[in-house]
């Protein structure tokens, strides 16, 4: 349980995590993730960069919280702005099959650095398509999708409805991933987790994925969070961020700015 001085706040407590993954089957040799108290809440901040080096274990952490990979020992608590609370241990233990889809399918949002878009649909058939698996109607879809997507736009952007009936092929990379932003935030979740979201994106494209983040960020302040690993200074630098999570050599660090 997350305990806080500020009981508006809401976040994530990991406490003493352990993870691991082989490196090289072949010779049996493994990596070791530890992370002993690391504790996020949004009454301190809401934007939250993993930083180090490539093979330091950030992405496994970013999957750690986001329900995406499960320790092997140690506690996750994330408590929410509506109150709820969601604690899993070794391998899951603790959360039922129902608990896991509300957390992957409504608090939680994901973009990743490669696209996650349907190759053969549209951008909005994409963004309308877990819309439909809810038994949404087209018309809402259509209007929930319309208004997702007209967030992420840019000015060097196609129309609207231009924009919307490409397919991801017919997009260059800064449009994929704003479309996979909206596709992320399609059911309004609390929490984006981004693994290297501007990883392949030159320097102008990352900025404005970013001020996209940012703005999707100030519409509901303390009621949204971003989790992202990034090995952009830059990214970390420019969002002003009072603190941010370091992996080196497995190790996981809350860092104070």
């Amino acid at each position: 349980m997350i305990e806080t001085v500020d009981q508006t706040a809401w976040g994530v407590f990991a406490k003493r995590i352990r993870a691991g993954w082989s490196r090289d089957r072949s010779s049996n040799k493994g990596f070791q993730l530890t992370a002993e108290d690391i504790e996020i809440v949004t009454s301190k901040t809401c934007r939250i960069p993993i930083t180090g080096v490539t093979g330091a274990g950030k992405s496994t952490f970013l999957y750690l919280l986001a329900t995406l990979k499960w320790p092997r020992a140690g506690e996750i608590c994330w408590r929410f702005p509506d109150g709820k609370r969601f604690i899993w241990g070794k391998k899951g233990k603790g959360l039922s099959a129902e608990e896991l889809y509300v957390l992957r399918g409504q608090y939680f949002g994901f973009a990743f650095q490669n696209s996650t878009l349907l190759p053969h649909l549209t951008v909005r058939e994409n963004l309308s398509y877990p819309l439909w698996q809810r038994g949404l109607s087209t018309r809402l879809a259509r209007k929930i999708t319309d208004e997702k997507l007209g967030k992420v736009r840019v000015e060097s952007d196609p129309k609207l409805a231009e924009f919307l009936g490409r397919f991801p092929s017919q997009l260059s990379g800064g449009q994929r991933q704003r479309a996979a932003l909206a596709q992320a935030w399609i059911h309004d979740p609390y929490v984006l987790f981004a693994d290297e979201p501007t990883g392949n994106l030159d320097s102008q494209t990352r900025r404005e994925v970013m001020k996209v983040i940012d703005n999707w960020l100030n519409e509901q302040p303390g009621k949204r969070l971003f989790i992202w690993v990034t090995h952009h200074d830059e990214d970390k630098i420019r969002h002003g961020v009072a603190a941010h999570i370091e992996v080196r050599n497995g190790a996981v660090e809350w860092k104070s700015a």
